[in-house]
């Protein structure tokens, strides 16, 4: 069997081209071939090592193109692929990246609003959500019973200056048309917006790491934007206004989470209930240490 493939050493050299997603990953792996052997090697034994399917074009072609922060070259970007799975294994268990590298929602928390409404906070893989050019991990919130994803916010686990951190590559509400569910998920969650229910659930699982939170900015998020568009929102203004501070290799830094204090409204409540959530996620889900 030729050592070009690339998916599955049974898989046949034909199939390779079979698939828009597999043909669009060769012609990428040219301008770059050692990088992506030497992601699809390391893919590839850790999806099997934790028994999950093979990973496909999405997974592979991640350092061939935009991921992360702009003005990463490929070699760079499979560091970085590289150094979020060596942390995530050291940090969680081998259930937790086994169901991950599945693709399965790892649930953080249930949370109630008014006349009776839920919502699922959860964490996945960013392949199942296309977020996958911002990051490995995605935090998002939907409506129980409702297919609409209101927010995702897409993280990656990494070291900067020889800590711990978490980096937040983008953060993404529903696709067009989708605003007036958003309205009314802020309402059923007494005020709390959708994105800021991820972004807290983010920090928190950063505070419980011990993790310093660093977050993209617009001149570095991979998707470029129309500066001058007004249905663009803006990166910089939006983590200004949620207390981060303009530095760091990603363009912002966010201060370290406030202990949460007792709840003096329902809107409190519900943060409250995200906090102890991903806390609750932690403890179960930490590896032990041998």
């Amino acid at each position: 069997m030729s050592s070009w493939v690339i998916f599955d050493a049974d898989a046949s050299p034909l199939s390779l081209f079979a698939d828009r997603g597999m043909r669009r990953f060769w012609l990428r792996a040219l301008l770059a071939p050692r990088v992506a052997w030497s992601w699809r090697e390391h893919a590839l034994s850790l999806y099997r090592r934790h028994g999950a399917a093979i990973p496909n074009a999405r997974v592979l072609s991640k350092p061939l193109h935009g991921y992360l922060r702009r003005g990463l070259n490929p070699a760079t970007r499979a560091s970085a692929l590289v150094e979020h799975y060596r942390l995530f294994g050291s940090l969680l268990s081998s259930d937790c990246l086994r169901a991950f590298c599945a693709g399965e929602p790892l649930e953080l928390a249930r949370l109630a609003g008014r006349k009776g409404a839920f919502f699922r906070l959860y964490f996945i893989n960013s392949t199942m959500v296309q977020t996958q050019r911002e990051g490995e991990c995605t935090l998002c919130l939907a409506r129980e019973g409702w297919p609409t994803i209101l927010s995702r916010v897409t993280v990656n686990l990494c070291a900067v200056d020889g800590r711990l951190s978490l980096a937040i590559g983008g953060l993404q509400g529903p696709r067009a048309g989708h605003n007036r569910e958003v309205i009314a998920a802020t309402r059923d969650l007494f005020g709390l917006r959708p994105k800021d229910a991820t972004l807290l659930a983010a920090r928190a699982i950063a505070e419980g790491l011990g993790a310093s939170v660093h977050a993209v900015g617009d001149a570095l998020h991979v998707h470029r934007t129309l500066p001058d568009d007004p249905k663009v929102a803006s990166y910089d203004a939006y983590w200004r206004e949620r207390g981060a501070n303009a530095g760091g290799p990603f363009g912002f830094v966010f201060p370290p989470l406030a202990a949460p204090a007792r709840p003096s409204s329902a809107r409190d409540a519900a943060k409250l209930a995200i906090i102890e959530g991903a806390g609750g996620f932690l403890a179960a889900n930490r590896r032990i240490s041998s």
